[in-house]
């Protein structure tokens, strides 16, 4: 499955640990689809509940007492509005690629995308596991890796809330979270969120999303030799 970009990081980093021992480490791999048609917006709807958001992941201990439990983040980030329905507008017909399908095909190749990188690297942990490897080349092994589905896009993003008196208000954001939910044939993505950019807030969001993902690498840090 092609996507626009794929943007990776180990932690926790070296600076955690006496110079050249070896380590086991973490990694958080965004699944980045970048739309960029200025003219268009989209719209979301505000939804008030916040469930749990358990991204996916593949481990290379994928059984009880798998550590990637203890370092996954439970809950999604509190400071970006989680929304449910969707929808997609022209604003500026001279900027826009006159398709109101943008979105929805973003959400289908992040969705996608990201299911396949699991199962490529589920797979490599199997192979590890099966011939029972051990870093030798390198100071680190990768225990698991996080999944995170991301649409940065350079339109307005709005989310729309009802008031009191009944009327709809427009809020623009800069950036959203939903549900990750596509069940066919083929797939069955019931987890995790996909999150969904501005491109003027995209350090901002690079920022944010790092530290809900390592929120729990003293974990990793503390229990080393167990986890090694």
């Amino acid at each position: 499955r092609s996507l626009d970009i794929l943007a990776q990081k180990f932690f926790p980093d070296k600076s955690h640990f006496p110079p050249e021992i070896q380590r086991t480490v973490a990694q958080l791999a965004l699944v980045i689809e970048c739309k960029n048609i200025v003219g268009n917006i989209w719209i979301f709807s505000l939804d008030d509940e916040t469930g749990f958001g358990i991204p996916d992941f593949a481990s290379i201990k994928f059984s009880v007492g798998d550590p990637a439990i203890n370092v996954s983040p439970f809950n999604m980030i509190s400071t970006i509005p989680h929304v449910s329905g969707y929808d997609e507008y022209v604003y500026d017909k001279s900027k826009s690629n006159a398709k109101l399908t943008n979105l929805y095909s973003a959400i289908m190749t992040v969705t996608k995308a990201t299911h396949y990188l699991k199962e490529s690297y589920d797979d490599m942990f199997k192979k590890m596991k099966i011939h029972n490897w051990r870093p030798r080349k390198q100071d680190y092994a990768l225990l698991m890796t996080f999944f995170q589905p991301v649409i940065v896009f350079t339109g307005n993003i709005f989310v729309t809330k009802s008031s009191e008196d009944g009327k709809i208000e427009f809020n623009k954001v800069k950036y959203v979270q939903m549900d990750q939910n596509y069940v066919s044939k083929d797939y069955n993505e019931l987890g995790g969120t996909i999150h969904i950019v501005a491109y003027d807030h995209s350090e901002e969001y690079l920022q944010l999303v790092e530290q809900h993902y390592i929120s729990k690498e003293d974990l990793l840090i503390t229990q080393q030799k167990s986890l090694l």
